[in-house]
């Protein structure tokens, strides 16, 4: 490369434009090259500037420029035509890319694609889920390099991906990736897509040049057949659209209408949204656990128990007490155990035959809180009882004070939904302790964070003070926009009755 105008005109060949946009993507700068229509100079931008670079003939013998080798050798300049290889709008739904009230730049997209990467890096695991795995390199599946560059790994395959902006259209994203053999690929998001659309249009992309890289044919996915490259992207907006809906749930803070967009999209993919808990194709496409929360995030589907039929027991078997919830369900074959609680006690020494309380053990509880019935995920929920840990937790006390006098100290290793919630809130508490500038310890945070959850609250309301005991570490998506945190793996809980 010769500098002929200096800051404004360079000389170089393609080969060298190639080069210069690739080491400046290496570097996690954003760079892009556009050669002119008419030929004969190419426009660069590397980072925030602009260059012109006047087109010189390669010396004989110079390789050409690969196809692969960066941007500028791609086969598209420009957007591919509609709807191809596109985050597409979806009916009845506000997901549009020319919906949005200002026009979005650059600027706007790193914490979006960040959020993206996010998502799809947590959901990498999930059984039957969007993002397909696992990596033979060690890399991260989706690691983003600088604001607008992404680095996808499936197998021993790497994609480089560039963000780029482009006119309002009704597609929300496009991409120009169709050869699963190239190693570039470049995304374009309208300018007038609604900031609250972009982080799923990006999710949606992502997957989908995973998919084509791994082998997924582009389109044509039949029933009961192989995905396809769009249905990967489809799978990635449900993923984006239930963690957005959870992590609302979570903060309760105020959000787009998800719920509905959530409807809209299932709805789009053929499925009826009310009975989308038993469609095995559904199950099959989606995964098993996916759509039980979109059942649950839809539907909300309960088995409401009246408090006489729950028939709580609290009994002595052998040396422990235990207690125990059993019911009949709709369609189910004999009592289901929803509760089982234990506690270790001592024997009486005054009376034989008696025990006491051991002031060493804990009382534990098991509490499954959904069965299934007729293929469908459902909750089960006592009458009169926003929770169902609320009415074990005061059935139990209660039972057990008056056999034996006084309160249980109670504890366990949270599980399911409470450690979930557990951990959602010890990266929240942490995060804003770290922007705040407080220093906390790990105790502090998770002592914290236990009083975020069912487990917490419904001890607290029965005069318990609850502490926990931390360890080991695993990573979770949470937050908005979506961010990988570690957050302790093990977590165990201890609830002492308040001294009075």
């Amino acid at each position: 490369m010769r500098e002929l105008i200096p800051g404004a005109l360079w000389s170089g060949t393609e080969l060298q434009v190639t080069e210069m946009v690739a080491k400046a993507r290496e570097s996690g700068i954003s760079a892009s090259a556009t050669k002119d229509p008419q030929g004969g100079r190419w426009r660069v931008k590397v980072g925030d500037k602009e260059l012109v670079v006047e087109e010189r003939v390669s010396p004989p013998g110079t390789p050409k420029v690969p196809p692969s080798a960066g941007h500028a050798g791609d086969e598209h300049t420009a957007p591919p035509a509609t709807h191809e290889g596109a985050a597409a709008p979806v009916p009845h739904s506000s997901f549009v890319g020319n919906k949005g009230t200002k026009a979005l730049t650059l600027e706007d997209v790193p914490s979006h694609l960040h959020g993206a990467c996010a998502l799809l890096n947590g959901a990498h695991t999930q059984k039957n889920g969007p993002a397909l795995g696992p990596s033979t390199t060690g890399a991260p599946f989706f690691n983003a390099h600088g604001p607008t560059d992404v680095q996808i790994t499936t197998g021993n395959k790497r994609v480089r991906v560039h963000i780029e902006m482009m006119p309002a259209t009704e597609d929300v994203a496009r991409h120009n990736f169709k050869d699963p053999n190239r190693s570039t690929a470049t995304i374009w998001v309208s300018e007038k897509a609604r900031p609250a659309d972009v982080t799923r249009a990006l999710a949606h992309e992502l997957a989908e040049i995973q998919s084509i890289a791994a082998g997924a044919p582009a389109s044509g996915g039949a029933p009961g057949a192989g995905l396809d490259a769009h249905q990967y992207g489809r799978k990635a907006e449900v993923h984006t659209l239930l963690f957005e809906i959870d992590q609302a749930t979570r903060t309760a803070a105020p959000k787009t209408d998800q719920g509905g967009e959530l409807k809209a999209l299932v709805t789009h993919m053929g499925f009826e949204p009310n009975t989308i808990g038993s469609n095995v194709e559904a199950k099959r496409i989606l995964g098993a656990d996916e759509v039980a929360r979109i059942d649950e995030a839809l539907n909300k589907p309960r088995i409401v128990l009246k408090p006489t039929v729950a028939h709580p027991k609290g009994k002595m078997v052998g040396s422990s007490w235990m207690f125990t919830i059993d019911v009949n369900v709709p369609g189910g074959k004999g009592p289901v155990p929803v509760v089982e609680g234990i506690i270790p006690m001592k024997p009486d020494p005054t009376h034989p035959g008696k025990f006491l309380v051991d002031e060493t053990q804990t009382l534990d509880f098991t509490i499954e809180k959904t069965t299934e019935v007729n293929g469908r995920k459902m909750r089960i929920e006592v009458e009169g009882h926003k929770q169902l840990t609320d009415y074990v937790m005061k059935e139990a006390i209660s039972q057990f004070e008056a056999e034996f006098h006084e309160k249980p100290v109670m504890g366990g290793l949270l599980v399911w939904d409470n450690k979930a919630a557990f951990q959602h809130a010890y990266a929240e508490i942490e995060q804003v302790a770290i922007q705040g500038g407080k220093k906390l310890t790990k105790e502090q945070i998770a002592d914290q964070a236990i009083l975020k959850t069912k487990y917490g609250e419904a001890r607290g309301k029965q005069g318990y003070h609850v502490t926990t005991t931390v360890s080991g570490n695993t990573e979770i998506v949470t937050g908005d926009p979506p961010r990988l945190a570690i957050v302790p793996e093990r977590v165990e809980a201890l609830a002492r009755p308040k001294v009075k």
